[in-house]
């Protein structure tokens, strides 16, 4: 959205959080709900400073709340929608030929007694926060540091960010965020034998994909659903294919729909797709034929 850009005066952690909102906008500004995470992740930010940027703009009214009552609660959706405001936008004087207003002085060496900047964005190479730490457990081999990839897409109605990924999306889908491979991948078949052995649940609780489908709406059976069809790719037709953290994989697939399960209901909600269906009738055959079958259940604690 050119306006941001080319209008937007304030620099920092502001304009860039205004820029990753206004990926997800359409052309008239509206239809914006990222969740906090998403929002934090293509920033570069925290959670918290995320939440704290948008309130910022919110309060500058350039960033406008949609669904609120007449005494400013918002309205009972689990994630916030927004809009822009084009006009005010517009408004704004050009920024060509002038300096964004930029925190701290303009020097090459800070000085000693200067504040740092709330709203500054942190350097590619600073050490993460705490509330940034790395999701996988013990089963999963533990993934190394990596930069932040400023190649980014996204996908408003799936509320997820495609980032260059090498996740192994089947062909017509967008790649996502790619787990590191190295000298401690492994393969499907190992991890889940790991975690057998750990007495850990391949998607336990406490993963961030819980957190994920909740802000989403997305009903936790067709997160299930997505499990079976996960573990079926996985071990009979690309058994061989290795990774470090598997769990992150299986993140890829829930927020980038790769099986093509579901799609948004006129609600707000969702419904499965005609092949949602068929895989999951499928499965409940193959469930009743062998007993009790593989239960997508038993990917969680």
């Amino acid at each position: 959205m050119k306006e941001v850009i080319e209008r937007y005066p304030d620099g920092g952690g502001k304009k860039l959080m205004l820029m990753v909102l206004a990926n997800f906008a359409s052309p008239t500004g509206d239809n914006i709900f990222p969740s906090n995470s998403t929002a934090a992740a293509l920033a570069c930010v925290s959670e918290s400073q995320a939440r704290r940027i948008k309130k910022e703009l919110v309060a500058e009214r350039i960033l406008l709340k949609v669904g609120e009552s007449r005494g400013g609660r918002a309205s009972l959706e689990s994630t916030q929608r927004y809009r822009i405001d084009l006009e005010r936008l517009r408004a704004l004087p050009p920024l060509a030929g002038k300096r964004c207003d930029t925190a701290g002085p303009e020097t090459d060496t800070p000085r000693a007694d200067a504040t740092p900047s709330t709203s500054a964005t942190p350097r590619m190479d600073a050490t993460p926060s705490a509330n940034a730490r790395d999701p996988s457990h013990g089963c999963a081999a533990p993934l190394a540091p990596v930069r932040p990839n400023p190649l980014v897409t996204t996908n408003n109605h799936q509320g997820a960010a495609e980032i260059a990924a090498d996740a192994a999306p089947p062909s017509g889908e967008h790649p996502r965020a790619k787990p590191k491979r190295g000298e401690n991948a492994i393969t499907f078949s190992t991890f889940l034998d790991r975690c057998k052995d750990s007495g850990e649940k391949p998607i336990p609780r406490t993963d961030p994909v819980f957190v994920y489908i909740r802000e989403m709406r997305i009903p936790e059976d067709y997160l299930q659903l997505n499990w079976i069809e996960f573990k079926k790719r996985y071990t009979e037709n690309r058994g061989r294919k290795r990774y470090t953290n598997w769990r992150q994989v299986f993140r890829n697939s829930i927020e980038e729909n790769w099986f093509k399960l579901w799609v948004p209901d006129e609600g707000h909600g969702w419904k499965l797709t005609s092949m949602g269906i068929q895989a999951k009738r499928a499965h409940e055959a193959r469930r009743n034929r062998d007993g009790g079958g593989d239960q997508a259940g038993a990917a969680h604690g």
